[in-house]
């Protein structure tokens, strides 16, 4: 290990206790064991660069997966559970903007053609 990555490494602040786990994909489902993604976007942004890969061989609920992802690294995860295998589909799964606005169009569109009258009390 070199003295960069190894002085790098002593000045992370591990104690994450205070930090928010709960951001963004990471709060779509609970899993057991699941870690917090800080350690693993630290680890990540310090051993390795843009367009690496990164093989997590028990990925859980994806948290590696989604973290390398944001730091624009390619990910892979592979897992025996097959509802960590789902959430972490569902956390890595990207949809165009242009279809989530016409899909949230369409909602909004059913939910207001079924508003009820207002209570007559």
């Amino acid at each position: 290990m070199n003295k960069n990555l190894k002085r790098e490494l002593r000045l992370i602040d591990w104690d994450f206790s205070g930090a928010w786990t709960q951001e963004g994909v990471h709060a779509l489902h609970w899993f057991p064991s699941a870690f917090i993604p800080q350690v693993a976007s630290n680890l990540i942004r310090l051993l390795t660069k843009r367009g690496d890969l990164v093989l997590d061989p028990f990925c859980g609920s994806g948290t590696t997966l989604v973290e390398s992802i944001k730091l624009g690294r390619r990910a892979v995860g592979l897992d025996n559970n097959r509802v960590g295998i789902l959430v972490s589909a569902a956390k890595c799964s990207f949809f165009p903007v242009p279809k989530l606005r016409e899909t949230l169009r369409q909602i909004y569109d059913a939910v207001s053609s079924k508003r009820l009258a207002p209570d007559a009390r």
